[in-house]
């Protein structure tokens, strides 16, 4: 019997070449320098890992490593390096004979999916490691390290890694950017001039500790800044509201009230998966119109979003195929969505039917799992249970690596939905996480042990995309679009919070997400769009032409119209300092003719676009 190179199925719509027609001439090689894990593991991955990968071999053809690949199958070598026309590969994806032409009673590949294979061949066939070792258990169990010395834990685990870089825990920032760092983590907003002061005033050697427990114990300012964090993980008050009869997916009253409280965290968590109704919208999902792809049901939406929020586990790739680029197959995708379904549920491979059942099962199946036959009430029950029991030492982690990010600018895992990938410190993650659940899975002493650390307090270290990054203190970043906002708000004593706000052309641009689909991080990076929205757009103009020129005007008088006066109090309250001889002279020498409430808005625009008030330093 012959043995076939199978290149199971191909994403586009090409013609299956019948008996006698012409083979298709062979199309030319890529001239692009060609990626593995960029260009062809995606091509290998849709038509060829399910036979030949991840622990099987069809016609003895295993495709999982470069050496496996070359070693070939039972038809012999399949891959020439350097000569693709000569490789079997290829001139089977191009033959004419109906038993030999791949892939079988399928798609053809395109002429560039085809030029990309040729390329990458022609190139040599650089392999980059994409081994996915599934037999190998993520280990799920809390871990407690032991830490030796006295003082704050995080400190004393980041003491070598701080040294090997030559980074001293004595130099940290001064009080007044402490004090800012600290405000604008927890509340979102700077302080005002006369909590800044008060704070540089205070002489007592535990100052910095006592205001972390001040700014984190105050329950507005808290609540009206992680709102918005949460928002973007539960989808909450999508855009798709109102759209082909799309309900919105609104939490908030239920989301506000929990913050406000401190809410222990596996609670929060129990409460979203095994919802009542003012909390079951978000595991609800979008219900579309028209045909709904088997990896978009409301079912699957739900295990995707449970998996990726809870447990920072991605299982959209997974959804349609066994994923090629983490351990997550097509039977643990359907067996998390299982169990919010009201009635069995068939495995669909690429859209196409395979004809199995589901068969319920949790992700971490070594913590249990739930009973298939109950009511779907008690199934998320049940699965809520699984994912807070204390035995799962993931569930704690993957908040706490989250928490770490948002204070640090990195996470100790990366990308933060991948934690299955290797932390940077191991022990400081599993140290944070047994800390959370400890202390009652209280995220706010979570928050206090690391804004307290020294590690909090140092200098601004590495950029996010160093390479082989080595912590050397937390990164500068970005204000949100709602932080943003809301110091412009205060800075012009408008009494308005952002998150109660819709998105606006400025806030997108900013990097607000739509929230149609989970949102774990924020781009950060700046943009053309950005630029025009805070120079020209018209959100910005009208806050401060508009909306602020009232106050503005107040603070003129209040200055008596003095320029020097009047800035001295605009650096104050907009950046927690007054302004060097330089600066003034600067902006006077173009703050020329009589001050009016304009002009002075002018200074208020040229203020608010300095990147020491638009950055957490």
């Amino acid at each position: 019997m012959r043995v076939i190179f199978l290149f199971l199925v191909s994403l586009t719509t090409a013609p299956v070449l019948s008996a006698g027609e012409k083979a298709r001439s062979l199309p030319a090689a890529a001239t692009e320098k060609i990626s593995f894990s960029k260009d062809v593991k995606v091509l290998l991955g849709h038509n060829c890992f399910e036979c030949h990968a991840n622990g099987k071999k069809k016609g003895a053809l295993d495709m999982s490593s470069r050496e496996s690949l070359l070693k070939g199958g039972e038809s012999g070598a399949a891959i020439v390096p350097g000569k693709s026309a000569e490789s079997a590969l290829i001139k089977r994806l191009v033959s004419s004979d109906p038993e030999e032409v791949m892939p079988q009673k399928k798609p053809a590949l395109k002429d560039s999916e085809i030029a990309i294979l040729r390329a990458w061949i022609d190139q040599g066939m650089l392999w980059d490691d994409m081994a996915i070792d599934r037999a190998k258990k993520i280990d799920v169990a809390p871990r407690r390290p032991k830490v030796a010395g006295s003082g704050n834990a995080v400190d004393l685990l980041l003491k070598e890694v701080l040294a090997k870089s030559s980074v001293s825990a004595d130099k940290v920032v001064d009080d007044r950017m402490y004090a800012r760092r600290v405000y604008l983590d927890a509340t979102g907003v700077q302080p005002t001039p006369a909590e800044l002061a008060e704070f540089i005033a205070d002489t007592q050697p535990e100052k910095r500790e006592r205001l972390v427990q001040k700014v984190l114990a105050n329950a507005e300012g808290y609540t009206a800044h992680w709102i918005s964090f949460w928002s973007d993980l539960l989808r909450n008050g999508t855009t798709l509201a109102g759209i082909d009869g799309h309900a919105n997916v609104n939490v908030t009253p239920w989301l506000e009230r929990s913050l406000k409280e401190n809410k222990p965290y596996d609670q929060f968590v129990r409460e979203l998966v095994a919802p009542a109704k003012e909390t079951e919208a978000f595991i609800q999902g979008v219900t579309m119109r028209g045909v709904i792809p088997a990896s978009q049901t409301p079912e699957m939406q739900a295990a995707q979003n449970v998996a990726q929020v809870f447990l920072g586990i991605q299982l959209k790739c997974a959804s349609c195929h066994d994923s090629f680029v983490s351990r997550w197959t097509l039977e643990d995708a359907y067996g998390m969505a299982s169990v919010f379904s009201d009635k069995t549920v068939e495995l669909v491979r690429c859209e196409i039917p395979t004809g199995k059942t589901a068969v319920g099962k949790f992700i971490y199946p070594e913590l249990g799992t739930f009973d298939a036959k109950a009511p779907r009430p008690q199934r998320l029950q049940q699965l809520a249970d699984l994912i807070t029991r204390k035995e799962n030492g993931q569930f704690a982690r993957t908040i706490a690596n989250r928490i770490f990010g948002r204070l640090f600018g990195r996470a100790i895992v990366e990308p933060v939905d991948e934690m299955e990938n290797a932390p940077w410190h191991p022990e400081l993650l599993d140290y944070l996480g047994s800390y959370l659940s400890d202390n009652a899975y209280d995220l706010k002493k979570l928050m206090a042990l690391l804004m307290t650390s020294k590690a909090y307090q140092l200098q601004p270290g590495n950029t996010k995309n160093d390479k082989s990054y080595i912590f050397r203190g937390p990164l500068v970043r970005r204000l949100t679009a709602e932080q943003y906002l809301d110091n412009v708000y205060a800075l012009l004593s408008i009494p308005r919070r952002a998150w109660k706000e819709k998105a606006t052309p400025l806030t997108e641009s900013l990097g607000r997400p739509d929230r149609n689909n989970v949102a774990t991080t924020r781009e950060s990076e700046s943009t053309t769009l950005q630029a025009l929205e805070l120079i020209n757009g018209p959100d910005l103009q009208k806050l401060i032409y508009v909306d602020g020129l009232q106050q503005i005007n107040a603070l003129l008088i209040e200055t008596k119209k003095s320029k020097p006066e009047f800035l001295a109090r605009l650096y104050l309250q907009a950046l927690g300092r007054k302004p060097a001889a330089s600066e003034i002279h600067a902006l006077e020498s173009i703050w020329l003719g009589q001050i009016t409430p304009e002009t002075a808005a002018d200074m208020v625009w040229a203020v608010i676009m300095l990147p020491e008030f638009q950055l957490i330093r």
